[in-house]
């Protein structure tokens, strides 16, 4: 029996390693699938919370439309859009911007793109497509302080189509939830705080005391 004892303890030594060394492997295991898990619940939960965040931003849409036919106005820098409310709530403070711009107009450098700068011949420049033209950049955006669930249309001043560039627009705009939203030419949502779209608002050009007024509707 010792001899039996003493050949078969180093076995059950070696197999009590396996197991433990099995065991601390699986542990191990579990740990990195709890990590992971734990990492996917973050991640969709950060996700479901952004997508409620942006639930109304998304469900609010303006876009440039073809002149329509039964307006008279030949204007050709006229770009008419239309606007979409289709969540359940209003949307306030929409500011509709004119650009001219091939690029992504973003928050980033809107201000390089949209700004105008007056040269010593008095006239306006557009920092962007350098085109010489007597043009008022104050003109370029319309306002609506209230955008109630459904469509509605306007029409802002834009500045025409020069060097392979056209018109497009880019908006601000405030959800029912107070979250201040801006949409580029390309479609890209941004947030940004209210203090920061104030001075950017001034920095180009367009104050808070100079777009309390409606949208040009074509259609009334």
């Amino acid at each position: 029996m010792r001899k039996f004892l003493k050949e078969t303890t180093p076995i059950i030594t070696a197999i009590a390693s396996i197991v433990t060394v099995i065991g601390t492997c699986f542990s191990i295991y579990l740990a990195i699938l709890s990590i992971k898990n734990y990492d996917t619940s973050t991640r969709l939960a950060k996700e479901q919370l952004t997508a409620k965040i942006e639930s109304q931003a998304n469900h609010f849409a303006i876009w440039i439309i073809d002149k329509p036919e039964n307006v008279k106005n030949e204007n050709p820098k006229l770009s008419y859009f239309k606007v979409k409310n289709t969540s359940n709530f209003p949307v306030y403070d929409v500011l509709v911007l004119s650009v001219h711009s091939d690029r992504n107009v973003t928050l980033s450098n809107i201000e390089g793109l949209y700004n105008a700068s007056t040269a010593n011949d008095g006239l306006t420049h557009n920092t962007d497509d350098l085109m010489e033209q007597n043009d008022d950049e104050s003109t370029h955006y319309a306002f609506q302080s209230t955008v109630a669930p459904g469509e509605t249309y306007g029409y802002v001043n834009g500045r025409g189509k020069g060097w392979a560039k056209n018109d497009e627009i880019v908006y601000f705009f405030r959800d029912s939830n107070g979250r201040i939203w801006y949409r580029s030419n390309k479609g890209q949502l941004e947030r940004i705080k209210a203090e920061k779209a104030d001075n950017l608002l001034k920095n180009i050009g367009v104050a808070p005391k100079d777009i309390f007024s409606p949208f040009s509707k074509f259609n009334e």
